[in-house]
């Protein structure tokens, strides 16, 4: 039998999948959780792990295996002008 590895790359790039999951359910059950003691403990877990999803990106990032572009200004400002228009 054939044994597979995963390169340091994949297996990076899974966590990194894993946590984005992990974060969106973690959202779910805060939103929907009726016990305010239960909400507070996920709210901690949930801080905990966008820690761990911020370290894993920069270390892809930094490995050049997560290359972002910085956006163009007038792209930053008309998102900004969009996110304040809906605060009113």
């Amino acid at each position: 039998m054939a044994q597979t590895t995963m390169a340091d790359k994949e297996i990076c790039s899974d966590l990194l999948m894993s946590q984005k999951q992990t974060s969106s359910t973690l959202n779910t059950c805060i939103g929907e959780s009726s016990c305010p003691n239960f909400s507070q403990n996920l709210k901690h877990i949930l801080e905990e792990e966008h820690q761990i999803h911020a370290d894993l990106f920069t270390a892809m990032n930094q490995r050049g295996w997560y290359p972002v572009k910085d956006a163009p200004d007038l792209d930053v400002q008309q998102a900004k002008n969009t996110y304040n228009a809906m605060q009113v």
